[in-house]
């Protein structure tokens, strides 16, 4: 059976930069994003579909590397598509990615109004206009770990930090490339952000433009399906998007996001309180001390 690698997230832990920049550029491996795998990937798990899974990959000849962040799929199919997974490459070694929480739901929120979302941030965060979390669940990450660890074996499951990367691209890359035997260098790759959020001037201006367009991406989120539209502008989404693209890159624009701003004191309180226990858990079982220093909520 072929070796392989799996990426599987988590979104908004420059997947992106990982499928655009780096994976296409490693010599010793066959890189398969989203687009390139078989439909039955995505099937539930059949002998068939077992079959023609492993037919599909007996031409690839260097290690099989796939990167898809929609592989951790719903947290109701999470153990079931580890398992399918392992039925579909036995040996593989599985690469998770974790960021702290409160800058991630702070991030998906920027992702869902860069496409076109209208919410705001409490309608995006608990949509059923409760206190209920919505994808809480899926970001309690001692629980995604054990599963993995449990199917595919606790050393075949490597875990980095978004943070890490974040810290320094150049010193993480090299390690991560020893660690996992991927061959290239270094001089080929280019750190610049691949899917940068908005800022925190522009996120809610951006918000106020998506209100003159019908059009948004479909994050699978509740939000996306409460669209809201003052009047349909043709293009408008298009030129918008590219406009605010354009004032984001821009030198004199605040990149920077402070998490704890940005959600406010009750939010923060809510997702603190949320992501305590599993981040304790994650320094317990899982030996990641390190998210101490990135002050993951405890």
């Amino acid at each position: 059976m072929k070796k392989a690698v799996l990426h599987i997230g988590y979104p908004k832990t420059a997947t992106s930069w990982f499928q655009k920049s780096y994976f296409p550029r490693v010599k010793n491996v066959d890189f398969y994003s989203h687009l390139k795998l078989p439909t039955e990937f995505f099937k539930e798990k059949t002998n068939n579909n077992i079959l023609k899974v492993r037919e599909y990959f007996e031409r690839s000849k260097n290690t099989i590397v796939i990167s898809d962040e929609t592989l951790l799929g719903k947290f109701s199919a999470i153990e079931n598509n580890a398992i399918k997974y392992k039925a579909f490459f036995e040996d593989a070694v599985v690469i998770i990615f974790l960021r702290n929480q409160l800058e991630k739901f702070a991030s998906n929120y920027s992702h869902y109004i860069k496409f076109g979302g209208t919410g705001n941030l409490n309608e995006f965060l608990y949509p059923d206009r409760s206190n209920n979390l919505y994808g809480g669940e899926k970001h309690k990450y001692h629980y995604i770990l054990e599963v993995y660890k449990s199917v595919f074996g606790e050393k075949n499951v490597h875990v980095y930090l978004f943070e890490d990367f974040q810290k320094n691209p150049l010193e993480f890359t090299e390690q991560f490339s020893a660690n996992n035997n991927f061959e290239i260098s270094s001089n080929e790759l280019s750190f610049k952000k691949v899917n940068r959020i908005l800022s925190p001037s522009l996120l809610k201006f951006k918000r106020y433009c998506n209100f003159l367009t019908k059009y948004q991406m479909n994050m699978g989120h509740p939000s996306c399906r409460n669209k809201k539209y003052l009047l349909h502008i043709p293009l408008w989404y298009q030129f918008s998007s590219l406009l605010f693209e354009k004032m984001n890159s821009l030198s004199f624009i605040k990149k920077e996001t402070d998490h704890k701003e940005f959600l406010g004191e009750k939010n923060l309180n809510i997702l603190t309180q949320y992501f305590s226990e599993t981040n304790r858990k994650l320094i317990r079982d899982h030996n990641l001390e390190q998210i101490q220093l990135y002050n993951y909520p405890l």
